[in-house]
C-alpha cells in the first residue's frame, strides 16, 4: 500500500511539474511572440517588445528593397535615400497583450502571421522620384500585355492564342506594393509575383474564350469553295474567323452584317451588270456602251443567308455564288458570243448566236422628233411573249412576238408597216420600241429566251436609206437624168436651129450682094 501512494504521489508531482512549467511558459509567452510568429513578414518567435523594436531598429538602419522585374533585372533602392525611419508605437504591445499565452503548444504547430500598421517613416516625395528613376518605369521598358485570343489553323479549326504578359506598370498597384514592402520591412518585391503590372485582361483560362473557341469550332471546319469563271475564291476560318459576334443571350453567333461585307466585297470584284461593255461591231468598229444592265451580279442578301448555313455544316462546299443577274460568260465579254447587236445609227439589227451571225434585219427604232428614240444600252432580254397586246397612252396594238429588253421598250414584228431601216425613225418611229418585219422577229424569237443579250448602241457614219427612200432616190435620179437629157436636146436642136438660120442668112446675103 506504501508503495502505491508513492507511485500516486509521485505521478501527482510529476503533473504539478508539468503544469507549473507550462504556466511558466504561457506566463512567458504574456509578453513574447509564440513560435512560428511573422510580424508583418518578418519572423518574431520568441520576441518581446523590446526584440521586436531592436529588429526592426536594425532593420531599417541598413534597409533596402530590391525590385525584380518579369526579365529578371534587379534595381534597389535605399531607405536612406527617402528617409526611412522606425515610427514606434504601442502597436506591438496591444498584440502580445491579445494573444492568448496559454495556447503556445497550439501554436508550435500551426503558426501564425501577424499585420501591423506601417511602424515606419519616410519622405513620400523622395520615395516617389526614386521610384520613377526606375529602368522598369522607364516608358521605353515597358510593354504592353496582350490578351488571350484564338486563331484559325487550317486542318486544326480554332486554336488558343495564349495572352503575353507585359511589363507595362500598373501605376498604383505598383506605388501601393512598393509602400507595402517597406513598411513591412520586405527585402524583396518581385513585380510579377506581387502584381504591378497591367496583367492582360483575357487570360489562357478565360471560361468565356475558352467556350467561344469550342463554339466557332462547329463552323470551323467549314469552307466554302467559289467557282467563278476560271477563278476561285476560298472562304475559310481565316477570313471568317472575326465575323463571330455575341447576340442578346450571350451566344457566339455569325455576324450578318460582316457576311454582308464580305459578299459586297465579292460584287466590287466580280460583279459587272454596271460595268460597260466594249463590242467590235458588225461594222468593224469598237463602240463602248456604257449604259449597261446587263452581267453578273451577287445577290447580297440571298449570298449572305447562304453563307450562314453552309458554314454551320462543318463540310467543304464547292459552288457558284447565289446570283441576282447572270450573263454568258466571265471572260472578258460577259455578253459571250451569243447576242443582238443593234445600231441605231443605220436602223440595222443583227443576231449572232455561237458566233455566227444568222440574221440581218432593218428595223424602225423609236421617233427621235417626239422625245421617244431608242436609249443605247446593253440589256437583257426580260422575256418572250407570243400573241401579246402591246398598250399605251393612246395605243393599243396586238403582235405576234414580244420580246421586250429595257422595261416596256423591246422587240416586235410591226406588220402595219411597208418598209423598215432608213431614217423613218427620225418622224415616223415607234414609240421607242423596235419595230421589225414579221419574218425577223419569228427568226429571233426562235432563236433567244430570257436574259439574251441585247447591244444597243450609236456609230456615226453608218446612216442607210431604206428600200422606199431608196427608190425615192433612185426615181429622183432618174428625173433629173431625163431632165438632164431634154435639156441636151433642147440645146442640141438650138445649135442646129441656130446653124439653119446663120446658113439662110449667108444666102441671103450673097444674093443681095450679086444683085447689086
Amino acid at each position: 500500500m506504501n508503495t502505491r501512494k508513492k507511485i500516486i504521489r509521485l505521478i501527482i508531482i510529476e503533473i504539478l511539474v508539468l503544469l507549473a512549467i507550462y504556466a511558466g511558459v504561457s506566463i512567458y509567452y504574456m509578453f513574447h511572440f509564440h513560435v512560428n510568429t511573422t510580424l508583418n513578414g518578418t519572423d518574431v518567435s520568441n520576441c518581446s517588445e523590446d526584440d521586436v523594436k531592436e529588429i526592426w531598429e536594425n532593420e531599417v538602419k541598413g534597409y533596402r528593397l530590391e525590385i525584380v522585374s518579369r526579365d529578371g533585372q534587379r534595381e534597389t533602392i535605399a531607405g536612406s535615400d527617402f528617409d526611412l525611419q522606425l515610427q514606434w508605437d504601442d502597436s506591438v504591445k496591444k498584440m502580445l497583450k491579445k494573444q492568448n499565452g496559454f495556447e503556445w503548444i497550439l501554436k508550435m504547430r500551426s503558426g501564425t502571421e501577424l499585420e501591423s500598421s506601417a511602424i515606419v517613416s519616410y519622405d513620400e516625395k523622395k520615395l516617389e522620384k526614386l521610384v520613377h528613376k526606375l529602368n522598369c518605369f522607364k516608358k521605353d521598358n515597358q510593354a504592353e500585355a496582350v490578351d488571350a485570343t484564338f486563331k484559325y489553323e487550317a486542318g486544326e479549326g480554332f486554336v488558343l492564342v495564349n495572352s503575353v504578359p507585359g511589363t507595362k506598370i500598373d501605376g498604383l498597384t505598383f506605388a501601393d506594393k512598393i509602400k507595402e514592402n517597406i513598411c513591412g520591412l520586405q527585402p524583396v518585391y518581385n513585380i510579377a509575383e506581387e502584381g504591378g503590372y497591367v496583367e492582360p485582361r483575357v487570360k489562357d483560362d478565360d471560361e468565356k474564350l475558352l467556350s467561344q473557341i469550342e463554339k466557332m469550332n462547329a463552323y470551323g471546319k467549314s469552307t466554302i469553295i467559289y467557282t467563278i469563271g476560271d477563278n476561285e475564291e476560298v472562304l475559310d476560318g481565316s477570313i471568317f474567323c472575326n465575323w463571330f459576334v455575341k447576340d442578346d443571350e450571350g451566344n457566339v453567333v455569325i455576324s450578318r452584317d460582316m457576311v454582308s461585307e464580305y459578299v459586297k466585297s465579292l460584287g466590287k470584284k466580280y460583279n459587272t451588270c454596271y460595268s460597260p461593255k466594249k463590242l467590235m461591231t458588225s461594222y468593224g468598229k469598237t463602240v463602248t456602251i456604257s449604259n449597261s444592265h446587263y452581267g453578273w451580279k451577287i445577290d447580297n442578301e440571298g449570298e449572305t443567308a447562304q453563307i450562314i448555313e453552309d458554314l454551320t455544316t462543318g463540310q467543304q462546299i464547292t459552288r457558284e455564288p447565289v446570283y441576282l443577274m447572270t450573263a454568258n460568260s466571265h471572260g472578258e465579254n460577259d455578253y459571250g458570243d451569243s447576242y443582238i447587236e443593234i445600231n441605231l445609227t443605220a436602223q440595222r439589227l443583227f443576231l449572232y448566236k455561237e458566233g455566227k451571225c444568222i440574221l440581218e434585219s432593218d428595223f424602225v427604232s423609236g421617233n427621235v422628233s417626239k422625245g421617244n428614240g431608242t436609249p443605247a444600252g446593253a440589256f437583257g432580254v426580260t422575256y418572250c411573249e407570243k400573241n401579246a397586246t402591246l398598250r399605251g397612252e393612246d395605243y393599243e396594238t396586238p403582235v405576234s412576238f414580244w420580246m421586250p429588253f429595257n422595261g416596256n421598250i423591246g422587240m416586235h414584228d410591226a406588220t402595219w408597216r411597208d418598209s423598215f431601216g432608213g431614217s423613218i425613225y427620225k418622224t415616223r418611229g415607234s414609240h421607242g420600241c423596235v419595230n421589225l418585219p414579221y419574218s425577223s422577229a419569228k427568226i429571233i424569237y426562235e432563236n433567244i429566251k430570257k436574259n439574251y443579250p441585247v447591244l444597243a448602241y450609236e456609230l456615226p457614219g453608218t446612216e442607210r436609206l431604206s428600200q422606199a427612200e431608196k427608190d425615192e432616190q433612185k426615181k429622183k435620179e432618174e428625173e433629173a437624168k431625163k431632165k438632164e437629157e431634154e435639156k441636151k436636146k433642147e440645146e442640141e436642136k438650138k445649135k442646129q436651129d441656130d446653124k439653119k438660120n446663120d446658113k439662110k442668112s449667108d444666102k441671103d446675103k450673097k444674093k443681095k450682094d450679086k444683085n447689086n
